[in-house]
């Protein structure tokens, strides 16, 4: 589990009163960071802890203040250092073997992603030099996967993808990764909305989330580029060429690549490309 997914899980522990796991968690998080004015801090929460058997009602409003404070700091630190590893992590220039693109539509074959079809709750279609998928029901028909049918040998992968309904919380878009067509089982890189990412695995457990987050690299109603870039035994997650995440210990074979939408309403795809 990353940081910043403690960091989100711990404050889900405080806004639920279950302080004292909370700090559990903090006591997890603050080594990593090797800052020893968070230890200190940690360390004066501890002491407020430890005074709370049979204490007023002023104490725990104070203890409940001091570690909400002591979550904020931690969580900019490890913002911080989530950044400085970005910064050093390049979107590599280099021809591409397979590319879609909506504005040579005609000349696609018909396995591409970019097929037109009409399931009924389910429409691709191409409009506006884009291709749409468009669902307009919730519920457990609310995904839809197209793939390309090649097998893609640990490849890297780019799209633009936008999402014009961000108000709905529950939306995402972007790119399908390792995805096994017999288990169903893939990962999948989306933007969520009102400035959102995910990185979910699908597996024989369900569908998780592994890293997600705020980034000031979505522009919300406007086409975005993700990019999923294999080295070795991570992988690592752009926006707009600009490094977002790494990520190592996938576990699941290497799979087909594609497209993913999630929710209800429109979203724009362009530029599917295989490297």
């Amino acid at each position: 589990m990353t940081l910043l997914i403690q960091c989100e899980k711990t404050r889900s522990l405080l806004r639920a009163g279950q302080y004292q796991t909370a700090l559990l968690t903090l006591e997890e998080i603050i080594p990593v960071l090797e800052k020893p004015r968070l230890a200190e801090h940690l360390d004066l929460v501890r002491r407020q802890s430890d005074l709370l058997l049979n204490s007023t009602k002023e104490k725990y409003t104070n203890f409940s203040y001091s570690i909400y404070e002591l979550l904020n700091v931690v969580q900019i630190e490890v913002e911080k250092q989530e950044f400085r590893q970005s910064e050093i992590i390049q979107w590599p220039e280099r021809s591409s073997v397979y590319v879609e693109s909506c504005s040579s539509f005609s000349t696609q074959v018909e396995r591409g992603v970019f097929k037109p079809f009409d399931e009924g709750i389910w429409k691709g279609f191409v409009e506006e030099e884009k291709f749409i998928l468009k669902n307009m029901l919730d519920g457990e028909k609310s995904l839809r996967k197209i793939y390309e049918g090649k097998g893609v040998n640990s490849c890297s992968l780019e799209v633009m993808v936008e999402i014009r309904d961000i108000e709905l919380a529950v939306t995402g878009a972007g790119l399908m990764y390792n995805f096994n067509a017999d288990t169903q089982n893939f990962y999948a890189f989306l933007i969520t909305g009102k400035s959102r990412f995910g990185f979910f695995i699908k597996n024989e457990r369900g569908t998780s989330l592994i890293q997600g987050g705020r980034s000031e690299l979505i522009q919300n109603y406007s086409m975005n580029e993700l990019g999923i870039e294999r080295s070795e035994n991570e992988v690592h997650l752009f926006i707009n060429k600009n490094h977002l995440h790494s990520i190592s210990g996938l576990t699941l074979p290497t799979g087909r690549a594609g497209i993913i939408a999630s929710g209800t309403g429109k979203f724009y795809f362009d530029n599917f490309k295989i490297y």
